[in-house]
Formats: C-alpha cells, sequence, structure tokens
C-alpha cells in the first residue's frame, strides 16, 4: 500500500457496548482477562473504525481484539491482518507522559520523500510537516490553514507547555501548496500531562 496509514472498520458480536478494540502492532497481544498497556505499539478505538498511522515502510501485523470498559481483553477470540507499507511513511517519537508547565518534545522521521519546505512545490517529491495537536487529522488532499497547524520542516519540534490531560498530536505531510498528501502519510501520538 502507498502512504502508511491504515484504516479498519471493525465489527463483533458476543461483546458488551461498552467494549471497544485494540490494535496490537508487531506485537503479541495480551492473555484474555489481562490488562491491555498504554503504548505507542497498541491502538485503541472507542468506535468501530479504527485508525493505525505512522507505520514505517515494510511488512506489519495487527492483532486486533476486544477490550472491555475497564481495559482489559475481553476473550482469546483475535482477527489478525498483515499489511506491507511501500511508502512515503512518517514516524513521531514522543514522551507517554509529561509534567505540567514542561514543553513537550517530537522527533519525527520521514522515509521517501525528501522533507524540506518549498512554499508551491507540488511534484510529489518534496513535503513539510504539519503538527496538529488536540485536533482530527485531515483528509489526504485537504489544504490545512495556517492558524489550523504548526508547519516545519524541524525533525524534532517542541510544543509549548500543554494544559493537563490526554493530547493527541497527528503529524501528517503537506505539499508546498499546504495539501495533506495522498495516500495520506501521517504519524500519532498520545502525551498525558500531569497537573
Amino acid at each position: 500500500m502507498r502512504g502508511n496509514v491504515v484504516t479498519l472498520h471493525l465489527t463483533a458480536s458476543g461483546i458488551d457496548s461498552g467494549s471497544h478494540y485494540a490494535a496490537f502492532v508487531d506485537r503479541a497481544a495480551v492473555a484474555a482477562g489481562a490488562a491491555v498497556p498504554t503504548a505507542a505499539d497498541v491502538v485503541e478505538s472507542s468506535g468501530a473504525t479504527m485508525v493505525v498511522a505512522g507505520l514505517t515502510i515494510g511488512r506489519h501485523a495487527f492483532t486486533v481484539v476486544a477490550v472491555d470498559a475497564s481495559g482489559r481483553r475481553v476473550t482469546a477470540a483475535a482477527t489478525t491482518l498483515n499489511v506491507t507499507v511501500n511508502g512515503p511513511a512518517t514516524t513521531v517519537s514522543a514522551p507517554l507522559t509529561a509534567r505540567s508547565g514542561q514543553p513537550v518534545q517530537l522527533t519525527l522521521n520521514t522515509f521517501g520523500v525528501t522533507i524540506v519546505d518549498i512554499p508551491g512545490d507540488v511534484s510529489g517529491r518534496t513535503a513539510h510537516y504539519e503538527v496538529l495537536v488536540d485536533g482530527a487529522p485531515p483528509k489526504a488532499g485537504h489544504t490545512i490553514t495556517s492558524d489550523a497547524a504548526l508547519r516545519t520542516s524541524a525533525v524534532v519540534v517542541t510544543l509549548r507547555a500543554l494544559p493537563p490531560g490526554r493530547h493527541e498530536m497527528w503529524v501528517v505531510l503537506a505539499d508546498g501548496a499546504n495539501q495533506v498528501l495522498d495516500p495520506l502519510v501521517a504519524a500519532r501520538a498520545v502525551v498525558t500531562v500531569s497537573g
């Protein structure tokens, strides 16, 4: 597949309405009854649609399981899916937790496209990063407005101090016209800031 974002549409029977899903990416799933960890390689979704972003170029295996309201795997049932990412791809590394009042540092990596901010370049050979904090990821091909995101070509990005709580950061690649690459190339990080 091109790009590095996979959208899974999930359905299950025999689980209660308070349950949700977790995908274990390139790792073994926890056993039935075990707590699902908070980790960069575990993606959770409260609905029937799950977006897995930040995949590197290469083959990946997802194991999707049902999770109850207390965060534990419901049953031994699981679905496994394999995908091969051909790129381009981007990843983001961030701390899982941060202290209130402290800036949050993101480290970005990209494969298959040159990161340089050239206004107007829509050749597909270059792109820059758009960093969105606490917003939904834009759709492929959409234009990002300057007030919606931080535009950068830096590989290390320091975000201002975030208020206490859970914060979701999306890093997407956009061309020189500020249009999100199509297919979508994005990565996601979640940071919990303590008060």
